[in-house]
């Protein structure tokens, strides 16, 4: 394209430069815009009317380019919304199922499914199994077998049954086999050394002994009430609660119903007497390493 000025004089300043009207017309605003359209394409802004058709064709793929990236962008934004509404939606189910209290050990099922990496919808899923008694999570704390080594002590087998079907806690033969105890040996008469020495090594064992402590240990007790009954010790096969005093002048150690029915003819005629409280004081001090008891008080 050429241009020329109307006051074009057709005089050239140097040889091959154009005259001094038409060197103007590089600096009008209208011939810059036809340059930089040149160089740089049509703008946006452009009446289609003044577009050609290359222009136009290439105006309307950018316009169905950024169509289909927005109809992509809503679709996206429509599935994410509607799998935020799918768990929103779970959580609140397992909040109805947590909030019913039907699931037994809701805390160890949900602990468990986190420590897998499971979603909420396994988590659900679980929950209506153990509704159904079909799922039962195995990950119990320590809390709990201490509180079901309770309830076996105090109640028994059958407790302890009933708490591990009714609350879902750890069965009796799980809770052996993590706490493992000694019980204590009573004396029917006078404790003799050796029966403290087996209680001290049950209670304070050498290994858990302190290995800076190298005093002894004092241990006070003062009237601790009993049932006055007797009891048979199936360990160590004696008669138990039988006071101190009287007891030594019968035979404790239970070979047959002779030396019971001893005791009940003792007992009749308030030649012996059943046993009411533990000790009136008691006070032991043993060495740590022996524990061998140096004073004795009743």
């Amino acid at each position: 394209m050429k241009v020329q000025s109307n006051e074009c004089t057709g005089k050239q300043t140097e040889p091959g430069r154009p005259c001094g009207p038409c060197k103007k017309l590089l600096k009008n605003s209208v011939i810059e815009g036809i340059e930089h359209r040149n160089r740089h394409g049509f703008s946006k802004s452009t009446p289609f009317q003044w577009l050609t058709l290359a222009e136009a064709t290439e105006l309307l793929h950018q316009k169905n380019a950024q169509i289909n990236q927005l109809k992509l962008s809503s679709l996206n934004l429509a599935r994410s919304l509607l799998s935020r509404a799918s768990h929103l939606d779970a959580h609140k189910r397992f909040l109805m199922a947590v909030g019913e209290g039907n699931v037994k050990g809701i805390h160890r099922l949900v602990s468990v499914s986190r420590k897998a990496g499971e979603s909420i919808y396994t988590i659900l899923d679980k929950c209506n199994r153990a509704v159904h008694n079909l799922y039962h999570p195995k990950s119990y704390q320590e809390q709990e077998f201490q509180q079901l080594f309770l309830l076996h002590k105090l109640g028994g087998v059958a407790v302890a049954e009933i708490a591990h079907r009714a609350f879902g806690m750890p069965s009796i033969e799980a809770t052996r086999q993590r706490i493992n105890t000694q019980p204590l040996i009573a004396s029917p008469k006078m404790p003799t050394d050796s029966e403290m020495i087996q209680n001290l090594e049950h209670a304070f064992p050498h290994d858990q002994a302190p290995a800076t402590r190298k005093g002894g240990f004092q241990l006070m007790a003062d009237e601790l009430k009993l049932e006055t009954r007797m009891r048979w010790d199936s360990r160590t096969n004696n008669i138990l609660g039988i006071c101190r005093e009287h007891g030594r002048r019968y035979g404790l150690e239970f070979r047959s119903m002779a030396q019971a029915n001893a005791l009940r003819d003792g007992i009749r005629d308030e030649n012996v007497h059943l046993a009411n409280e533990v000790c009136r004081s008691y006070s032991l001090i043993s060495s740590r390493l022996t524990y061998k008891p140096q004073r004795l008080q009743f």
